[in-house]
């Protein structure tokens, strides 16, 4: 009752969770909240109401809902180094699929933003490591799942920069490298793209 009324009064909700009925809980509460305070479907997605994580979810049947709402999924690639193999070992290859489907996200037009919900400073992983596992799938275990929805290395940095400025409504100023943007540089040692 608490989000109803939360989002029928026009607020924006982002929601960190886990696994797919949360999503439609979330989908189905924007839905009809927004509608219940007269907002338009172009309203409804200017708000850009965002869940995290991608941990067992989207499943690919709430695709087309969350892209008609405009919610942003951001995915998480600890998720997938960290949870695929238990995931797998406890629902099988098909929820394993649902665990933080970039690829699918990508394909179906939802925008998507890259996600880290932990300080790498506590940690020995690098931002590179995280995009790493978006672009390879592969787990503490060694082994890659759900390999077809590995996305490109342009798609994971696209999804760390302007995805990230889109999730917080920042894309105006961050981002991408454009006049008028503020302009943060990160310099390495060797060519990203390659």
């Amino acid at each position: 009752k608490t989000l109803y009324e939360f989002i029928k009064g026009g607020g924006r909700f982002s929601f960190h969770s886990a696994g797919d009925k949360d999503i439609d809980g979330l989908l189905d509460i924007i839905e009809k909240a927004s509608k219940d305070g007269g907002m338009t479907d172009e309203q409804i997605r200017a708000k850009r109401h965002t869940f995290d994580h991608g941990s067992m979810a989207p499943r690919p049947d709430q695709l087309d809902k969350i892209k008609r709402l405009g919610v942003i999924a951001s995915e998480g690639p600890a998720y997938i180094y960290e949870d695929a193999p238990p995931i797998f070992a406890q629902y099988g290859e098909r929820v394993s699929e649902w665990n933080a489907p970039h690829k699918r996200i990508v394909d179906a037009g939802i925008h998507t933003a890259f996600e880290l919900d932990r300080p790498l400073g506590s940690t020995d992983f690098t931002i590179f490591h995280y995009l790493y596992w978006l672009i390879s799938r592969k787990a503490w275990d060694g082994k890659i799942y759900a390999g077809d929805q590995r996305v490109s290395r342009e798609i994971a940095l696209k999804s760390a920069t302007r995805g990230g400025a889109y999730y917080i409504l920042r894309d105006d100023v961050l981002g991408s490298l454009e006049p008028g943007k503020w302009a943060d540089f990160m310099v390495i040692d060797r060519d990203y793209l390659t």
